[in-house]
């Protein structure tokens, strides 16, 4: 995989053609539908802006148990935030990343014995 460089590498592309927000906030509260996005006549929004979702993700493991991961993507990603033990907000359920511009990468380093 990845021409000996990388032990996992993939690509991702899915097409999220709807017109609702990427929100799943009411969807416990009975109503069982998504949100649909805040529609104004005078400015309507674009709703093929965000169509497209991507992903590339890349691991390598270093000395038979460090393993490095990465990731860049533009996809359906909602952030928990956590505040300490005394928070009891619930995890944002709203898409973050809502237009072509949006994206986010991490990094993680894992140790396995």
């Amino acid at each position: 995989p990845a021409f000996g460089y990388l032990d996992h590498l993939s690509v991702e592309v899915e097409w999220y053609g709807s017109r609702n927000a990427d929100d799943l906030s009411n969807f416990n509260k009975g109503e069982y539908s998504p949100l649909p996005r805040n529609w104004n006549p005078s400015s309507p929004q674009d709703f093929k802006r965000d169509d497209w979702k991507w992903s590339v993700n890349a691991a390598r493991t270093f000395h038979q148990h460090v393993t490095l991961t990465a990731q860049v993507a533009n996809d359906h990603y909602r952030p928990g935030i956590y505040r300490g033990y005394t928070d009891s907000n619930l995890p944002l359920r709203q898409a973050i990343t809502t237009t072509p511009k949006d994206w986010y990468s991490s990094l993680k380093i894992g140790y396995a014995f």
